[in-house]
């Protein structure tokens, strides 16, 4: 966040380009966060549905779906309570 949420999605799909961590549910459970305090939320709900699919956590992955869920519900993801893992 040195830098501002917009640089955060930026820097978390640079990761995700990168072989070892690709299919790790934690990287796509980062960038909802940041996607949230940019405003998008439909992009923050597409992100902590893919994190629950790839997680193997049962808590994980509910906690994951509550959060995609919740935006659905209000229109929008309210950025606190968010979690950047």
């Amino acid at each position: 966040m040195a830098w501002g949420p917009a640089v955060g999605p930026e820097l978390v799909a640079a990761v995700a380009a990168e072989p070892r961590p690709r299919g790790h549910h934690l990287l796509p459970s980062v960038r909802p966060g940041r996607l949230e305090k940019l405003g998008r939320p439909e992009e923050a709900r597409t992100e902590y549905r893919r994190a629950a699919q790839l997680t193997h956590n049962r808590r994980e992955r509910d906690l994951l779906r509550q959060r995609a869920g919740r935006g659905q519900r209000d229109g929008a993801i309210a950025a606190a309570g968010t979690s950047s893992a």
